[in-house]
């Protein structure tokens, strides 16, 4: 937004039904659209939302989030790094509109609706490749800094949070062992770091794993070096002993 301005081709903050209109245009051509200029799209996107605060009220969440995770993120593998950027600076505009709203109902509407929607993108998406999987661990751990997960409003159950991480946990197990160093490393650490973000996921990861014949080694991998960590609770030790 900041090179637009220099460039003294500013444009005017985006309205809430503007918003809906630009997203679900971009959306219905953006799997058409040659790769650089499904950057330049997204790109664009994101100038017209920081010209706003981040106050989108939930349905216009509901529009960003549907945008980044069934239609933009598909597209965020190979040679797509700028746009995962975009679409995580999208992820957080959104979680920012989120934690900014008033009404807590919803707000936690809106946090079942993006682990909702990512447990279906994790069935439908190619999560056994290792640059797929972790492309989503991404957009999960900035939805839940951006939008403060760790102070949801108490009537958010994590219902829907854990049911997507175990849609995860099973891809896990199918091909992590094929993958190489490199992309283990990045999946393991990628996934620590949202066990690390929300002390319910990470209660629940450790009670999947103890009750699993054959836990995959990536979630053992992120656990034990979670658990390993300075400040560790006891209890997570002795449940990986």
């Amino acid at each position: 937004a900041r090179r637009a301005a220099s460039a003294g081709r500013r444009m005017a903050p985006v309205t809430n039904s503007e918003l809906l209109t630009v997203v679900k245009s971009l959306a219905q051509d953006f799997q058409h659209l040659p790769a650089q200029q499904c950057r330049q799209q997204a790109v664009e996107l994101l100038e017209r939302c920081v010209e706003r605060e981040p106050d989108v009220p939930p349905e216009g969440c509901k529009v960003l989030l549907s945008f980044v995770l069934s239609v933009a993120s598909p597209r965020c593998t190979g040679q797509q790094r700028p746009l995962q950027w975009t679409c995580l600076e999208l992820l957080a505009f959104a979680g920012r509109s989120a934690k900014a709203n008033d009404e807590p109902a919803a707000t936690v509407e809106l946090h079942n609706f993006f682990f909702k929607l990512a447990k279906k993108e994790a069935k439908s998406q190619p999560m056994w490749k290792p640059q797929v999987l972790v492309v989503m661990l991404q957009h999960i751990l900035r939805w839940m800094q951006a939008s403060n997960l760790a102070k949801v409003d108490p009537s958010f159950k994590f219902d829907a949070a854990t049911a997507l991480m175990e849609a995860l946990y099973a891809e896990m197990g199918r091909a992590g062992a094929r993958w190489t160093p490199r992309w283990r490393h990045k999946a393991a650490h990628s996934l620590r770091r949202v066990l690390r973000a929300s002390p319910p996921l990470l209660e629940h990861a450790m009670a999947w794993a103890k009750k699993s014949e054959d836990p995959a080694p990536l979630l053992v991998n992120a656990l034990s070096a979670e658990a390993a960590a300075d400040g560790a609770p006891e209890p997570h030790r002795a449940v990986l002993l």
